[in-house]
């Protein structure tokens, strides 16, 4: 949710609020929320956003609501991009998305992310999410690269997906480094994919951990690959469990590798069935 340092306004001091809470008696008096309302009442957009975000964060929708629209109403693209997220907060997505693409329109980076999910979510055409995704990512905003660069890679442009999502992955957001290690992969570029996937995987994403677990594996690297087998496994990766029981009955270890096959049968896995009753499992 946007806030914005900025104070504006007027603001009432630490010692005249606590004289509120001393002329009223009541300790449960909210001194922040004061001034917040206090600063609120000044007419400045960016005061009234952070007493909606405020009352928004507490669950407090209605009020919120009055807040956030007068500071919409005065053209705060913040604001609208708060609105999105009451609306959201009120499960209604289609509201929701329409102040996202308001906020958008108005030039805030966050609410072109959040216009690109919106319209994947809702069905639209690749071509139109990716479309706020590049004037997001142009603007230097990682989740926009991201965004783009996924669109690009499930299109099989390999270009436009390498050109989004290296800077965000060398800027260090892990989910970008895991498509970026398929495209080294697939580009044979091993070693580099490597690097990539064991980033993304120290990161704690799940299928980067198998794909590592697969090119040490390949490698003949087997006991780092189990390590990265297991990290996944545990994580719910269900090709993980059959690989992990190939390795340990590669290596001797039937009786174990029989457990990961009848785990990866119950998921569904096709072949796990009969390995697993092949080992007495």
């Amino acid at each position: 949710m946007g806030t914005d340092t900025h104070t504006g306004g007027r603001k009432p001091s630490e010692a005249l609020l606590r004289t509120v809470v001393e002329l009223t008696g009541d300790p449960g008096v909210d001194t922040r929320e004061a001034g917040y309302r206090y600063a609120a009442r000044s007419g400045a957009p960016d005061d009234q956003i952070r007493l909606g975000a405020h009352l928004l964060e507490q669950g407090r929708l209605r009020d919120a609501a009055t807040w956030l629209y007068r500071a919409a109403e005065q053209g705060s693209a913040m604001a609208m991009h708060n609105v999105a997220v009451l609306h959201i907060r009120m499960d209604d997505e289609e509201e929701a998305g329409e102040w996202y693409r308001r906020a958008a329109e108005h030039g805030y980076v966050p609410s072109m992310v959040a216009v690109g999910s919106w319209l994947l979510r809702s069905g639209s055409t690749q071509a139109e999410a990716e479309r706020w995704f590049v004037r997001a990512a142009e603007q230097g905003d990682v989740q926009g690269m991201f965004g783009a660069g996924v669109i690009a890679w499930t299109q099989g442009r390999a270009a436009d997906a390498e050109r989004w999502l290296r800077p965000a992955a060398e800027q260090g957001d892990v989910e970008a480094m895991h498509p970026l290690g398929h495209l080294m992969e697939d580009a044979g570029r091993l070693p580099e994919a490597e690097r990539w996937f064991h980033r993304a995987a120290d990161g704690g994403v799940a299928h980067a951990m198998n794909d590592l677990a697969l090119i040490l594996d390949r490698d003949g690297r087997l006991q780092e690959a189990e390590r990265w087998y297991r990290g996944a496994a545990e994580k719910g990766v269900d090709a993980a469990d059959f690989a992990l029981g190939d390795l340990l009955e590669r290596t001797g270890r039937a009786s174990e590798a029989a457990l990961w096959f009848r785990r990866a049968a119950d998921r569904g896995h096709a072949q796990a069935r009969a390995r697993a009753a092949r080992l007495g499992g």
